[in-house]
């Protein structure tokens, strides 16, 4: 087997997550796990937003994402949405997409048949500026090793909600503190706590400040050591 073959012929592994390693031992049929060390993936930017600027933050909903239905499921994004739309005090949100994908068609076409009116797909852009502007996150993957567009969020103070789909998740988020983590395919818990950051600007903030204070274990310096470790080992 190929994993067995790799971790007998490595002089260290590395996983994502410590979620990962019963899960690799298993699959691999092995006992000894002393080659193993554990490594998140770094954030991908520098800088983490000031919640001095929060009252900047605009009432809307990023996704990130590539456009594709296997993994990303972004059709019960939208699903969720219509959800979010059909709720008239909530009429001041929006929801912007940016990224594509071979899906991008079929997904505005489900915009459509859901009568949707605030939508917006953004095509191909650098993230970050997005990030900055809004104010919640969403993921409804149905896999993920990492997530990394999570921590992106979580950077940039945008709280984000995911399903429970993938074993990493809770090394991101901490359910109720930095974002949700939802059942997964739970949609209508994940409508409700959308809902909920939606109406309690003062939630929303509190969970924004957590977000950015716990995406500073990801930073490139802290990987970055813990790369030289292993490497000096």
């Amino acid at each position: 087997m190929l994993y067995r073959e790799s971790y007998h012929f490595a002089d260290k592994v590395i996983l994502l997550s410590s979620h990962f390693k019963k899960p690799f031992l298993e699959y691999s049929h092995l006992k000894d796990d002393s080659k193993i060390r554990i490594i998140h993936n770094a954030l991908s930017f520098h800088s983490f937003y000031d919640l001095a600027n929060y009252n900047h933050k605009k009432k809307e909903v990023l996704i990130v994402s590539r456009l594709e239905e296997e993994p990303k499921r972004i059709s019960l994004a939208l699903k969720i949405w219509k959800e979010i739309e059909t709720d008239h005090t909530l009429s001041e949100w929006k929801l912007k997409i940016v990224g594509h994908g071979k899906m991008e068609s079929w997904y505005k076409s489900l915009v459509i048949h859901y009568g949707l009116q605030r939508v917006f797909f953004e095509g191909t852009k650098n993230p970050e500026p997005y990030y900055n502007e809004a104010s919640i996150f969403m993921m409804t993957s149905s896999f993920e090793g990492w997530g990394l567009t999570l921590t992106e969020a979580q950077q940039y103070g945008c709280v984000p909600l995911a399903f429970h789909s993938f074993a990493s998740l809770t090394d991101i988020i901490t359910d109720k503190v930095n974002g949700f983590a939802i059942p997964n395919d739970d949609i209508s818990l994940y409508i409700k706590q959308m809902k909920l950051l939606m109406t309690d600007e003062k939630l929303r903030k509190s969970m924004s400040a957590n977000a950015i204070e716990s995406s500073k274990q990801f930073s490139i310096e802290i990987i970055i050591k813990k790369w030289m470790e292993v490497i000096n080992e």
